[in-house]
């Protein structure tokens, strides 16, 4: 080859290289860039003095992830709560109260909250649910049919204080039960309960809430509830505001939360009430009714319930999560409810409803510490509450071993008689109720007396407990083994009644209540039934056991009747007796 042609073919390989370089590698990645940071803790408690190092990460376009705290400016809303140094992104907290810190990388940014107690003031015994321990007289209270471990942790701490292990059940039908005292306080002088709180996992607790005290001593009627609360594997502080601090006196139930079988871990830390400043705890709105007019129709002398369930409070509170809070129910003792005309109506601060002349409609309406509550209920009076006129009818089965009487008033009843097991009866209205009554109530009429039973239920309070269960199960009834396969009752009401239920249920073989082998079954009375649901007569039903009680097995365990009247009313009943 000749020089000038080597000179040419090195001419060429160098354009090719130049070429390719210019060109770049067609299999060469872009370059990935960043999308977005996060910072953690993303909530952080902490006692004043305390500190607590951030750490930055970075993800890119293509997936990846690098930590950026070297590289992040850092910024606090409220140094005069917590600083933070910038660059390195150590929190200092300096006083009580909020704070939001702000990492920035490259124009994207992310925060976290921080909370700081003082350490100084320790709270007082009447705030104190939990903190480094129960608080004076409290206790833990399952609610019926929950299936709870609630134990002090042994390892986990928060602030180096002690946390509640709370273990929601992955199997059966929930967790849940709430924190009492057996001492009720006045708590007036707080308006929230605030709580800090993290989960094994990310969950969603179903409920939380105030004023319930699981069916326990004293202090009742403050019911209410906040939903469906966001959790993280992070400690995070929560907030109930307490809709009407003024009225919230009493107070037996302290605590309280419930959530599906999800199956996790829930730690709860410094459950304690306390008085958060306006710029914490914003002023709140309500409405009752669904904050629409509702038309309610009551008998003179007859009540009716305000329906909490539908009744709301919405407050904004700074630094909680779920803020803005909505709580429903929130309880009628809540409220100052009033009547526009008390000589038809009145209203008592229960938000029990009484019919005192016929007419209407009256408004009754509502405020919550001094605001007016949106929604209305709208009353009309009409009629006279009656009692029976007339005696309950004799029964026709013949006494004796066939027949397994609960209750006969009547002459020519079972009272008295070898098959009488009224005596057997616990209660005939047990703790756990709503409705009231259960008493005798005397009928005389020309023809003699009789006191059949007389129950009051209103909208709200539906149901009524009857047991018979005694010690060790003595008193329940073997139906099946008896030859027993009908419960016959008699029932008197005075109300416009379109719905009532008994319920029955077999204790199954363990002869206790629980243990997974619990049957029940309801058998449904309505103006469809023989003879039809109907007002101002004695009505003789005969149910059947294995059709009427759909549910309802075994039968050799029953202990318990329930009564139930879902739309409210006053029920007179008398000759309930099991027979063949």
């Amino acid at each position: 080859m000749t020089p000038r042609n080597r000179l040419v073919v090195s001419s060429l390989l160098l354009l090719t290289v130049l070429v390719q370089t210019a060109c770049g590698d067609p299999a060469e990645k872009p370059v990935a860039t960043l999308t977005r940071v996060s910072v953690t803790p993303d909530s952080i408690p902490l006692s004043a003095g305390a500190t607590q190092q951030l750490t930055v990460t970075g993800t890119y376009s293509d997936g990846s992830t690098k930590s950026l705290t070297a590289d992040a400016t850092f910024a606090s809303d409220t140094p005069a709560t917590a600083t933070v140094s910038s660059p390195g992104g150590l929190v200092t907290a300096v006083a009580a109260g909020t704070a939001r810190i702000t990492a920035t990388v490259s124009g994207k940014s992310a925060t976290t909250n921080v909370s700081v107690t003082a350490v100084s003031t320790a709270p007082a015994a009447n705030q104190i649910v939990f903190y480094d321990g129960y608080g004076t007289d409290v206790s833990f209270a399952d609610f019926g049919g929950a299936a709870n471990s609630v134990t002090v942790d042994a390892t986990e701490t928060f602030n180096g204080r002690k946390v509640i292990n709370f273990q929601v059940t992955s199997t059966g039908n929930y967790s849940g039960g709430a924190w009492v005292t057996s001492t009720p306080r006045d708590l007036s002088a707080y308006n929230a309960l605030t709580f800090w709180a993290k989960a094994s996992k990310a969950e969603t607790l179903n409920v939380t809430g105030i004023g319930n005290n699981a069916g326990i001593g004293s202090g009742t009627g403050f019911g209410s509830e906040r939903a469906a609360l966001a959790l993280t594997t992070e400690w995070r502080k929560y907030t109930i505001p307490i809709p009407n601090p003024a009225k919230y006196k009493n107070v037996g139930g302290l605590f309280h939360i419930a959530d599906a079988p999800d199956g996790y871990t829930l730690h709860l830390a410094d459950v304690l009430y306390e008085h958060l400043g306006t710029s914490v705890l914003g002023a709140g709105t309500a409405s009752i009714g669904n904050g629409n007019t509702t038309p309610v129709s009551v008998a003179t002398a007859g009540t009716y319930t305000i329906d909490a369930s539908q009744s709301q409070a919405v407050f904004s509170v700074a630094g909680d999560p779920g803020s803005p809070i909505t709580l429903k129910p929130v309880a009628n003792a809540f409220f100052d409810f009033t009547s526009s005309n008390t000589s038809v109506a009145t209203v008592d601060s229960g938000g029990v409803v009484t019919g005192v002349s016929a007419g209407g409609p009256v408004t009754l309406s509502a405020t919550l510490g001094g605001v007016a509550a949106s929604g209305s209920y709208a009353i009309t009076v009409t009629g006279v509450l009656a009692q029976p006129s007339t005696l309950p009818p004799a029964p026709t089965h013949a006494p004796g071993d066939s027949v397994y009487s609960l209750y006969s008033s009547v002459t020519g009843g079972y009272t008295g008689t070898a098959s009488d097991q009224s005596a057997k009866v616990d209660t005939w209205r047990t703790g756990w109720s709503a409705g009231s009554g259960g008493e005798p109530f005397t009928v005389t009429t020309g023809a003699g007396s009789a006191a059949p039973r007389k129950y009051a239920f209103t909208n709200t309070a539906t149901y009524v407990g009857v047991e018979f269960y005694g010690t060790a199960g003595a008193n329940q009834i073997d139906a099946a083994g008896r030859g027993l396969t009908r419960l016959h009752l008699d029932l008197w009401t005075p109300d416009n009644a379109t719905n009532f239920q008994v319920k029955l249920v077999d204790f199954g073989a363990d002869g206790a209540f629980g243990g997974g082998d619990d049957t029940e079954g309801t058998a449904t009375l309505t103006a469809d039934s023989t003879p039809p649901l109907a007002t101002g007569a004695w009505l003789s039903y005969e149910l059947t056991l294995a059709s009427d009680f759909p549910g309802l097995a075994n039968m050799h365990h029953l202990a318990q009747m329930v009564l139930v009247a879902p739309n409210g009313g006053t029920m007179f009943l008398d000759n309930l007796y099991f027979h063949p």
